[in-house]
């Protein structure tokens, strides 16, 4: 599913970095899946 892999690098991304980067890069993708 394209929407699960989206989700692991979005969990991955917010590992990775801060959780304000996490949440606009997450709000980002969902924008775009919508």
């Amino acid at each position: 599913n394209s929407i699960s892999s989206l989700l692991l690098i979005v969990i991955f991304y917010f590992k990775l970095h801060n959780i304000n980067s996490a949440a606009i890069y997450s709000a980002k993708l969902i924008s775009q899946i919508l």
